[in-house]
């Protein structure tokens, strides 16, 4: 399902941020703005992380549902 539509339908997308560096360590973000998740996405971190939009379960299979309920709030703020 295309991110848009996911967010048309449940007012939140989450995104992703991983770092390999001795096994993999994810940071999860969700949003209640498109647009604020869409330039969050763009933004360069400086220490090589993958970042990704995505539904809360496909975010509960990478991160973990733990990581997913303790999600950071994104925003222009975070």
């Amino acid at each position: 399902m295309k991110m848009e539509k996911y967010f048309e339908r449940t007012g939140k997308v989450y995104e992703v941020s991983s770092k390999y560096d001795f096994g993999w360590s994810h940071i999860v973000y969700v949003f209640d703005n498109m647009e604020d998740a869409q330039i969050w996405l763009d933004t360069e971190e400086y220490d090589f992380r993958d970042r990704e939009l995505m539904s809360k379960s496909a975010a509960e299979k990478l991160a973990g549902r733990q990581a997913v309920k303790n999600a950071i709030k994104g925003g222009m703020a975070a």
